[in-house]
Order: C-alpha cells, then structure tokens, then sequence
C-alpha cells in the first residue's frame, strides 16, 4: 500500500513538473509571438536568446511576413496552453484523491493510537475532546497536503519564470529579488497573529466539544432542573468563542491575498520605472520580450504568494498539530505494556503480593502493601468503604492500568509476562455500570467474539441463565431490538442482566464483578442474583460486594480501609473476629 502511494504521489509531482514545463514553452513561445505581431521575424529572436531550440521549430513559412504564420504560431501557443491545462486538471484530480486518502489515514492512525492508550490517559482527558480531535483535526491537516503540491507547483513554475525573466533582463531579475522580500514583511506579521489565533481556536473547540458532550449525556439531569435557558446561554458563549476566534484567523487570512497584490503591483510599478534605464542599457532585451518580462512577473507574484499561503496555512493549523503532537507522544499515555508469554488459564491460585499503587501525579497511594490469594474455581469478594481501593484492585487485576512487576501472579508467573490477548480472551468483567454499544442487543451479547465461537443455542442458554430470555422474547425485534445510547432503552437491571450473559458466553475462567449499588425493585434484585450466582459458579472470580446475599456466598472476603487490607477470611471467621467487617455487616454498608 505504501508503495502504491508512493507511485501515485511521484505521479502527481511528476504531472506537476509536465504542466510547468508546458507553461515554460508558452511563455518562451509568447516572445516570438508578440514580436512578429509588432512587425519582426522569428530570425531575430533565435539570433538573440537561448530559445533558439524552440524558434528552430517553427517552420521556415513562418519566418516571412504574412497573416497566416502568424496564425500557424499563436495556434501553437494555444495548443500548449491547452495542454498544459488538461494536465494541470489531471494533477489537480489527483491532489484530490491523496488528501482525502491522508485524511482518512490519519484518522484512522489517530484512532489506533486512542485504542492503545491507557485507561487512566481517559480518566483524565474529556471524551468530547477527544471526538473532535479524531473527526475534525485530520480533514483540517489534509489540506496543508494540498498547499504543499502548490508551493512545489508553485515553486516549479517561479523557476521556470526566472530563468526566461533572467534571460531578457538580468537585471530586473537581481531587482525583483531583491526588492520582493522587503515588500512582503507585512505578510509575516500577519501569519504570527495566525498562529497565535490558532492556538487559542484550539482550546476554544475543546470546550466546546465538551459542553456538547456533557449536555447530551446529561439530558435528564437538564429536564430536571429545568435548566434549558442556562445551557443555551452557556452553550452560545462556548459558541461565539469558537466563531469570534475563527473570525479573527479568517480576517487575517483574507488580508494576505491583497498584501500580496498590492506587493506585486508595487513590484511592477518600480520595474517599469526602472525600464526606461535598462533599455537604455548594453544588452538590453527587445521591446517584446520585455512586454513578455511584465506578463511573467504579474503571474509569478501568484506563485511568490503560495509560500505565503503556505505558512499561512500552516499558522491556522498550528492549535490542531500541537495537539495531534501530544496524540502521536508516547509521554502521559500510560500504555499497559504487552507481555511474550500466553495464558493458559489459571491452575491453582491468583496471588497478590505486598502490591502498592500510585496514580500518575497522586502522592497517597491508593493501594498499599495488598496480599492476598484468589484459589481456582472460588469467589473471593472485596468490601469496603467508598474509596478504599476496591475498584483500583480489579483494574490492576484485569491490566486496566500497568501494575508494578513482582506483585500480582498467575500460578507463580508474574502477569505482567502475559500477552494481553492471551490473558483478557480468559477474562469476563461484569461493570457497576453496564457498557453498552448504541447498537443492538445481539451486537452488545456478541462484542469481541468471532461469528464461529457461538451459535443460536449457546446465545438462548445464556440468555437464560442471565434471565433475560423471557424479556428479549418479548421484544418485536428481539435479539435485533438496539438498545439506545449507554443501553436507555432497557432498565438498570435489563442493562446488568445483558452484561452477565455477555460474560457468560465468553466462557472466560476468570470472572471480575462489580456490583451495582443502585437500588432495585425486589424481583429485579433477585434475578440479578440468581443471575450471578450462576454466573460465578465454577469460576475463578473476584466481586466488589454491595449485597449481603453475595457476601453470603464468597469463599474468601478481603476488607479494604484506606488502600490497605484491615481484615480477611470466611465470613464466618470475620464475623467471630468482631473488627471491622461485623461494624460494615452490621450497617449493611457495603460501598
């Protein structure tokens, strides 16, 4: 593919230097032209410049005076022009084609880099921010791709035009040279103010992606405090932001194309009043070339101007690929690193082993000096207050987040030696809260399995087991029926009941559980638990416990206060020892 690409960008440039040689012959072409219209021959201008090669291709007919070798060469001329402009179209085409092909790469690159990422790298960046970036930022860049074909293009040609201006005036050339910097400083202060302006259009489109994204998903909260006319307010101030910015960079960007003209013109202006001099001079060219000299130089002003525009480009871009750079750093992305070895599965125990944790930038650990073991085909539950640490465990369990080497194994092996397919492809996670895809229930029950590892039957058993059948049979569409962003079509126990069977068919031996804390009507509760209890049956599993009935059930339950472990054992043990866990079972506090 990257040869392809290659190939097909080497085309292009190649179609670009064509069309340029092209606009070459014509300008060359345009001084015999204009010099048999004004009374010469074509003789006279070979004599004189190194177009000799092109005056020696015209026929020995049109050096005599008459009507029709003058008809026979501008036909030429426009016959080059004509051809230079069909290819000029192709090339453009083709620009085209390799900016859309380098937008649609770079997105997808950007979201390859996303799914790489750390979980914690989105814990600590808004996922509004992030949308924009990866829908907005490539098609914005994919047009420096096109300035950049026009500077070559433009260059190409500014090339082309210097020699033949070079050849009939060398010394207006060294003037225009020298002259032209000067008259363009202006633009360089203006692309400065643009790429500050950038800068700042940047930050203002993240804020407003994330007053978008906050609005949308917190629509019922807004209904319920009838907070409407706050929002719209707060959203048209985000807004105006975005677009009093936007204004500011395109006002400078409207101000480089006449800064550039009346440059060109000024150019001109002081050239002309320089011919008289030069004419004057030794050497001095013809009248008609130096006519064909003014012509060159009004169109090459377009192509001085494409180095601008080019900078100006870049200077709006300059928020985008600041922030396209900190994606494409590998610094602040918390990757969880990939191990060489593959999982088995688990033969005896899952052992945790004086394990400690520090968030990135967070002084108090979170977990501190944590052992305990999780033994083949037993529940070990995790209680504890809110921000005990019990989430944290489970994450550092399931390689959420890198966890320090030499303090978490599997059968001995530390599981940091794993490969993450390997070991996550026998691991189910049951979340307190359910995600699920805008997409339909088979879609949700199905995510991350291959067509050939399930069938009919095995969906109808777990849909069973998780007693969700009954309800899915209900549905008009059934399996097929989508469940609405974050699952809002189906009740908080419909949602949690799909997420069982989902692990259920994984068939994962290694079951993490989170249990919800939120309040549910009995029956829903007790489906749930039935639910669960089938779930974990006969399976290596840890839960972060909130019900008294799954507590009941654990084989091993581990106490966490403050990071660290207070108390851990049977129920019954924990209950006879009188600490910490019977003031917890006592409040049934178990969050």
């Amino acid at each position: 593919m990257a040869r392809v690409n290659f190939i097909f960008g080497a085309g292009a440039l190649g179609l670009a230097l064509l069309a340029v040689g092209l606009q070459g012959i014509v300008y060359a072409l345009l001084v015999p032209t204009i010099h048999t219209l004004i009374g010469g021959s074509a003789d006279s201008f070979r004599e004189t410049f190194y177009f000799q090669y092109l005056a020696g291709l015209i026929p020995s007919q049109m050096r005599t005076p008459g009507s029709r070798p003058l008809i026979s060469l501008i036909g030429f001329v426009f016959l080059m022009m004509l051809l230079k402009n069909l290819i000029q179209m192709v090339y453009n085409m083709s620009v085209m084609v390799q900016v859309k092909q380098f937008s649609t790469r770079l997105r997808f690159l950007i979201y390859e880099r996303y799914l790489g990422f750390g979980k914690f790298f989105f814990d600590k960046n808004h996922a509004g921010h992030l949308q924009n970036i990866v829908i907005n930022h490539p098609r914005h860049v994919a047009q420096s791709l096109r300035a950049l074909h026009q500077v070559f293009y433009a260059a190409a040609l500014l090339a082309i035009s210097l020699m033949i201006m070079a050849k009939i005036s060398w010394l207006l050339t060294i003037i225009t040279l020298i002259v032209w910097p000067f008259l363009t400083l202006l633009v360089g202060r203006v692309i400065r103010q643009i790429r500050k302006a950038s800068i700042l259009l940047a930050k203002d489109h993240a804020r407003l992606a994330r007053k978008i994204s906050n609005t949308l998903s917190c629509i019922p909260l807004i209904k319920a405090f009838s907070s409407e006319t706050r929002e719209k307010e707060s959203f048209k101030k985000f807004s105006d932001a975005v677009e009093e910015a936007s204004a500011k960079i395109e006002k400078k960007q409207a101000v480089i194309g006449p800064v550039q003209e009346m440059a060109g013109l000024t150019m001109i202006f002081i050239l002309m009043m320089l011919l008289p001099f030069v004419l004057s001079g030794k050497g001095s060219g013809t009248v008609a070339g130096h006519l064909v000299f003014f012509l060159v130089l009004r169109r090459s002003t377009a192509s001085f101007g494409a180095f601008a525009r080019l900078r100006a480009v870049f200077a709006s871009l300059r928020g985008a690929l600041d922030e396209l750079e900190e994606i494409f750093s590998d610094r602040d992305k918390y990757a969880v690193m990939d191990g060489a070895h593959e999982f088995r599965g688990v033969e005896r125990e899952i052992c945790f082993e004086r394990l400690s944790f520090n968030y990135p930038r967070q002084k108090k650990p979170a977990l501190k000096n944590v052992s305990f073991k999780m033994e083949k085909g037993r529940m070990t539950a995790i209680v504890g207050l809110s921000g005990s640490g019990k989430t944290t465990l489970i994450h550092l369990l399931m390689r959420l987040y890198e966890c320090p080497r030499g303090t978490l194994f599997a059968d001995g092996r530390d599981i940091c030696d794993f490969t993450l397919q390997s070991y996550h492809r026998r691991l189910a996670y049951i979340g307190q809260e359910s995600l699920l895809f805008n997409e339909t229930i088979l879609f949700n029950l199905t995510y991350g399995l291959e067509e050939t590892e399930f069938s009919q039957e095995s969906l109808t058993r777990v849909l069973k087991q998780a007693r969700l059948n009954d309800f899915v049979m209900t549905l008009p569409d059934g399996l097929n029926t989508p469940v609405g962003d974050r699952g809002i079509r189906l009740s908080g126990g419909e949602r949690q009941r799909l997420s069982i069977a989902r692990a259920l068919l994984k068939q994962a031996e290694i079951l993490v559980l989170d249990e919800a804390t939120s309040a549910l009507d009995s029956e829903t509760e007790r489906l749930i638990q039935e639910a669960v209890q089938d779930a974990v049956k006969d399976r290596t599993s840890i839960v972060i416990a909130h019900r008294l009935s799954t507590i009941r059930h654990a084989d091993r339950i581990v106490v966490l206060e403050e990071g660290m472990i207070a108390e851990q054992g049977t129920l019954e043990e924990l209950l006879a020892r009188k600490g910490r866990f019977l003031k917890l079972w006592e409040a049934q506090k178990f969050y």
